[in-house]
């Protein structure tokens, strides 16, 4: 295995790891007539970061992101035995190529379920509403003003990782691999 290949396995699970490290979607709320007002808020696959300290997911929207978080897990532990086939030839380049088309699709589905996220934290914690954002204005990605706040939500790295970056770089990884064999 070259130099080459061996990087580009390493890449994948580092790109599989930042998944599960990086958040995946964000909320802010910006005064317009001072800072003290602001919140920046994080959402990670296991947490909620806010300014002043974390919070766990509860009730409904700890089951959703569980569900998440063993999509990650899955992927994660799928790139570490491409990994192992790579390096140290424990199967066949066409069981690495399976199990990377298998991360490509758990990958890419783990980020389309995710846009369900801001309705399932209106359901569960009236999170717009209680913001005074109308129910109509909720969007996976969003800017509102109201009562001289401005606020913006959207997905982050962790979402676009999952639903374009690791489909397409396992992709390009699984045609790469047709030269592997002969080498």
């Amino acid at each position: 295995m070259t130099l080459g290949q061996c990087l580009s396995l390493v890449t994948l699970c580092i790109l599989v790891f930042l998944t599960s490290s990086t958040p995946w979607y964000y909320f802010e709320q910006n005064a317009t007539n001072s800072d003290e007002n602001d919140i920046n808020i994080e959402f990670y696959i296991d947490k909620i970061d806010t300014d002043d300290y974390d919070h766990e997911y509860i009730y409904d929207m700890e089951d959703k992101m569980n569900n998440h978080k063993l999509l990650v897990n899955l992927t994660t532990v799928l790139s570490l035995v491409i990994l192992a086939i790579g390096m140290f030839r424990v199967s066949s380049v066409d069981n690495a190529k399976k199990a990377c088309l298998v991360i490509v699709i758990l990958s890419f589905l783990n980020g389309i379920i995710f846009l369900t996220f801001p309705w399932a934290l209106e359901e569960e914690y009236d999170w717009f509403s209680d913001r005074g954002i109308e129910g109509s204005k909720i969007s996976f990605s969003g800017t509102d003003f109201e009562d001289e706040k401005r606020y913006f939500w959207g997905p982050l790295n962790a979402w676009y990782l999952s639903t374009l970056i690791i489909p397409i770089y396992g992709l390009l990884l699984m045609w790469s691999m047709d030269n592997w064999s002969s080498s």
